[in-house]
Order: C-alpha cells, then sequence, then structure tokens
C-alpha cells in the first residue's frame, strides 16, 4: 500500500521533471478538438466531459466543533456593515440556518443546491483535520477531528442514498501537516476504510491512467515541500489511491509551473499537483487572471484549472463577489480562459465560506469581499445564480426555466407537499388565488422533503403554484391534494 521512497533522486524522475514528457502511459482516447487557445496544440474536452468540482466546507456546527454561536462564529456585530475589528466573524447566515454539517438533510439539500449550479463533484475541505487515532493528542482536538471525519462519511452515506435527482460524487481533500508522514499515513488508512464501506459515491478522475479506477484524493502540502519534491521526488505514495497534492500559489514555487508556447503558466503532467488557488493578474486585461492549468499524465490534453467567485489580490484587497470590471463579475473574468482551454476538471471555489477575520483578511473581510455563493438571508439567491449561469456557459447546458410544477406525493399528515424537480426549481410560491396573490417566493428545501403547506392554505380547494431557479421562472399550475 505505502511506498516511503528516499530522497535521492531517480534519473528517470528528473528526466521526466525536466522535458516534461509523461512517464505514464496513454490511454489512446480521443476528443472532440484542438484546444484554441494554441497551448502548446493540446486536446480540448467538451463541456460534456468536464467535471465541474465544487470546494466545500465540510465542519459548520455544535457536532463538530466549539464555535460560539451553536458551533459558527457570531455574526459580524456591525450587521450589516461590514465588521470593524480584527476577530472571526460570519458576515451572512444561510438560508438553512446556522446548520450541522453532518445532518443528512442538509447533505442532501446542499448536494442538490451543488447540483443545480451546475456541478457534479463535491471537494470537502478536510485540511484542518487529521486522523482521531493519533496519540497524544488533547480531547478537544480529537473531538474535532473526529466529528469533521464524520460529516464526511455521512456525505458519503447519504449522497448514495438520494433517488430524486442525481447527486454529486465528492472526495476528501486533506493534509500533510509538514513533514509528519506517519501521521498521514493515518489519515489515508482512515479514508480508504470510508471507501470501503461506502463506494458509491467516491470520485474517480478519469486521467486516462490505470488509476482512473481508484478513489480519488487531493492532499494539501507546505508550498516549500512541492518546490522541493519537483527535484526530489515526492517521498510517500499510496496506490490505494489516485493522489494529486496542492496548496494556494503555486506559480510562486520555483520550477512548479512552466510557461508553455502562449506564455501561459503549466504543471506537467508526470508532476501530481493540482491547483487551489492563484491570483496573478493579467496585465493586459484589467479585471482578468492569467490562465494556469495542470495537464494529464499523457501531457496532450488539460487535466485541471480553477475559478473563483471572488479574489482576494493580498491583505485586505478584494475582487470581491458583486465588483464588476468591464460589466463583469470575478466569477465571469477569471473563469474566461476555461472556455479555451477546457480542462477535464474544474475547480470552483467556493461554496460557504462568509468570512470576515481582520487579522487573516485573505480569508475574508465582509459579506463582498469573501467566498461564497451559498444561498443566505441577506443576498439570497443573487451569487448563487451569477455562479450558475456562468458554469452553465462553461458546460454548454441548456438554461431551462423549471418546468410547470407538478405532483410528485403529498404527505396528509406531515402536510408536506413534493413536486418534481426538472431543471432544479430553487424557489417556490403557492397560494388558493389564481394570480398568486398573498403569496411569497420560498426556498424549495428538498432536503426536507419539499414545500410545507402552512396554515393559509386550503388543501381541500385548487392550489396554484409557480417556481423558479436561475433562469426564469415556469408557468402557473395548479394542483388538487384531495
Amino acid at each position: 500500500m505505502f511506498l516511503i521512497k528516499r530522497v535521492a533522486v531517480s534519473i528517470l524522475l528528473l528526466i521526466c521533471s525536466l522535458t516534461f514528457v509523461s512517464c505514464n502511459n496513454k490511454d489512446g482516447s480521443t476528443t472532440n478538438k484542438t484546444n484554441e487557445a494554441g497551448t502548446d496544440n493540446l486536446l480540448a474536452f467538451t463541456g460534456s466531459e468536464m467535471d465541474l468540482i465544487m470546494w466545500y466546507d465540510i465542519d459548520n456546527g455544535s457536532l463538530i466543533n466549539a464555535r460560539p454561536d451553536k458551533g459558527w462564529w457570531k455574526l459580524n456585530p456591525e450587521y450589516p456593515a461590514d465588521p470593524v475589528d480584527k476577530q472571526q466573524y460570519r458576515t451572512t447566515t444561510s438560508l438553512l440556518g446556522k446548520y450541522e454539517s453532518q445532518d443528512p438533510k442538509v447533505i442532501k439539500q446542499h448536494a442538490y443546491w451543488i447540483k443545480a449550479l451546475g456541478c457534479n463533484v463535491i471537494a470537502s475541505d478536510l485540511t484542518n483535520s487529521i486522523s482521531a487515532r493519533l496519540p497524544n493528542k488533547n480531547p478537544g482536538q480529537i473531538a474535532f477531528y473526529r466529528n469533521v471525519n464524520k460529516a464526511f462519511e455521512l456525505q458519503l452515506k447519504y449522497l448514495a442514498e438520494i433517488n430524486e435527482f442525481d447527486a454529486p460524487s465528492a472526495y476528501p481533500t486533506i493534509r500533510l501537516n509538514g513533514e509528519k508522514y506517519d501521521d498521514l499515513k493515518l489519515m489515508l488508512d482512515d479514508m480508504y476504510i470510508l471507501y470501503e464501506k461506502y463506494p458509491t459515491k467516491w470520485y474517480k478522475l478519469d486521467d486516462g491512467t490505470e488509476s482512473k479506477v481508484k478513489p480519488f484524493i487531493v492532499i494539501f502540502a507546505d508550498g516549500a515541500l512541492l518546490k522541493q519534491w519537483v527535484t526530489q521526488g515526492i517521498p510517500l505514495n499510496d496506490d490505494r489511491f489516485n493522489i494529486r497534492w496542492s496548496n494556494g500559489f503555486l506559480v510562486a514555487q520555483e520550477g512548479v509551473t512552466q510557461l508553455d508556447s502562449n506564455k501561459n503558466r503549466k504543471i506537467a503532467g508526470n508532476m501530481p499537483y493540482w491547483l487551489f488557488v492563484e491570483n496573478t493578474k493579467n496585465i493586459n486585461k484589467n479585471g482578468y487572471y492569467e490562465p494556469i492549468y495542470k495537464l494529464m499524465p499523457d501531457g496532450r490534453r488539460v487535466e485541471q484549472m480553477i475559478t473563483w467567485a471572488s479574489v482576494n489580490l493580498g491583505g485586505r484587497n478584494w475582487d470581491g463577489l458583486l465588483d464588476e470590471i468591464d460589466g463583469k463579475k470575478p466569477i465571469e473574468r477569471y473563469t474566461e480562459p476555461v472556455y479555451s482551454i477546457r480542462p477535464k476538471a474544474l475547480l470552483v471555489n467556493r461554496f460557504n465560506y462568509p468570512m470576515g477575520w481582520g487579522n487573516e483578511p485573505q480569508e475574508g473581510i465582509s459579506r463582498n469581499k469573501s467566498t461564497h455563493m451559498e444561498p443566505n438571508v441577506d443576498w439570497g439567491f443573487l451569487v448563487f445564480n451569477n455562479v450558475a449561469n456562468e458554469l452553465y456557459k462553461v458546460r454548454g447546458y441548456e438554461k431551462k426555466s423549471p418546468e410547470i410544477p407538478a405532483l410528485n406525493s403529498f404527505d396528509k399528515e406531515k402536510n408536506l407537499l413534493s413536486i418534481k424537480l426538472d431543471n432544479y426549481p430553487l424557489e417556490y410560491r403557492i397560494s388558493n388565488n389564481e394570480d398568486l396573490s398573498g403569496s411569497e417566493w420560498t426556498f424549495l428545501n428538498v432536503g426536507t422533503g419539499g414545500i410545507k403547506i402552512n396554515s393559509k392554505i386550503d388543501i381541500t380547494k385548487k392550489l396554484y403554484i409557480q417556481s423558479r431557479n436561475s433562469f426564469g421562472e415556469s408557468l402557473i399550475g395548479d394542483l388538487t391534494l384531495s
């Protein structure tokens, strides 16, 4: 399973790292067209072939951590203005409230929202966790590790049980702390136990190698190590997994990236690294960012790129969620190179991190200057819809309004109405009045089973209902429940 290599470099690895010739077998598969950007005449993936991966924070709630507001940071005391001190605050609240990441209803609702955004994979953030089996840790730390890892286990379990829609698959992003390889080995053992228990929805990356059938995993490591490994080799491998190593700002690590023929930055196919965050500006185009990509092992196609809904530019300087340059928000400007380079996987950042933290401003300093697209009580689906529009465009999906709401089921005892989910309706309004007067738009909570009929609605009479999503409103439909 594990292979610990000597630090000395093999001649073969050195040749591969210097010439960027793939050391893996080519799969011989075909793609539909040549990359239009001229990035070394690479082949491109179509939108339907791409995996859109949503970065997901999975450590929220009192079942996992001891944050002061039911497992959350307290709401910014200057709310709705920006926070002014250097403490940690949340800058808005989800439409789901202060939820628990372990809650199966939350897991289902988040899976629905992420799929409605156009993503088919979830990257669950376990980078602050390690194995709970490590000795000599204080009880509070062990409880956190155990519970955040449990949240990922439950995510795998409940994603596999969803049948109302095609739920995303998931994989964990874990961390090598310093050079504690033995600690990492324990965490990898823990993760493989979860894979054996819940394999159905664990993501597998089709990278054209024999490893495409293995569970995929990303491991964060210090930038200095990633730089060192370019010439010295990676001292740990676990052949149970298809592994990519990652961290932010890989461009700053000498030797990790190289220039292609268009002077774009690339990671060689033989280097198993993935991008997380980069903020190098395009000096020729105000408000846009330099394209960076990771090649597939065959060296003929692009494996991975990233995009961000907002971008920290250093210190308290942000390209915020709603900031516009050239009439476009960050998600549009950051994603622009993806259309021509066409990677296999696009990592989208990040779903649910509304952070205001004066001491660490790169994490976020306000509602606008942080990264989150989960629907919230302040902006509703505003940012969500901006991101959905861009991601559907990337994938080439048709942007369709919901169908006329159709009855799926009605639980009279619970007064719970379920509608069909074609085209991912996000909100609804319902009334006994044909013109829907007196009704209000309410978010559709698939996690709790659908629409809770309130006491103002007479279910013995005809009901009129309308839904909407990121792309428009449905026609008004009528339902008879009894």
